[in-house]
């Protein structure tokens, strides 16, 4: 009995069937789709979905990192600038001194950022470390782009799924079966329709009121009768 062992053993060992799913995988990232059986597309796909998951957590933190190296940057000119100006008005000016004062408070603001951008980085690293241990460092070879499939993984598919909650693949079942034993093939394929958030239904409290049938005849109004008053 095989309680609590999921997945499928296909014919392979775990170290055979784990080299499988990640050439499978590397397949996938490179080309967008693959063509496999529908029992390795099952297997391959959460598989691939995970590392597309870790992919998304690099994406974000590199975005945010970028932002605040743009700033540190903006923080440099400006601090060349002041430096200039210091230069030419002379150190000992009033001027000179004001323009130094600026470019150290420049400067600390700009360290600051840099000490963000440090942590901002880290989780990145860190996913992108767990992507090269699970999947390795695959070089590409006709991508003018990417060099590593890594690369490719983390700029351009991570961030294509940013707002996407999962669910970054598609298999489809293909008509034509496979040659000698007649196996189910099926066509595994990385998602590109952009997401749409679902859209949450108000529930708008109404009044219950009567319904009549159109087969139904309206009951008649009865006139309202004054209470006799006594003299």
């Amino acid at each position: 009995m095989r309680h609590r062992k999921r997945g499928r053993k296909l014919g392979r060992n775990s170290s055979h069937r784990h080299a499988m799913l990640r050439n499978m995988a590397i397949a996938l990232f490179e080309h967008g789709q693959i063509t496999a059986t529908l029992a390795k597309a099952k297997e391959l796909r959460p598989f691939a979905e995970k590392l597309i998951t870790l992919a998304r957590k690099s994406a974000a933190a590199y975005q945010q990192a970028e932002q605040l190296k743009e700033k540190a940057s903006e923080h440099d000119e400006r601090a060349r600038q002041l430096l200039d100006e210091a230069r030419r008005y002379g150190p000992d000016t009033e001027r000179g001194q004001k323009a130094l004062e600026q470019r150290r408070q420049v400067l600390q603001e700009r360290y600051r950022m840099l000490q963000e951008w440090r942590k901002a980085v880290a989780p990145g690293l860190h996913t992108r470390r767990l992507l090269i241990a699970r999947l390795g460092n695959y070089r590409l070879r006709n991508n003018q782009n990417y060099d590593t499939i890594i690369q490719k993984l983390v700029e351009e598919i991570g961030p294509r799924f940013v707002d996407r909650p999962g669910g970054y693949t598609r298999i489809v079942r293909l008509p034509k079966r496979r040659l000698g034993d007649a196996t189910q093939l099926a066509k595994i394929s990385l998602v590109t329709e952009p997401s749409q958030p679902k859209r949450k239904d108000k529930k708008k409290a109404k009044q219950a009121q009567p319904v009549t049938r159109p087969d139904q005849p309206a009951e008649p109004e009865q006139p309202e009768t004054e209470s006799e008053s006594g003299n």
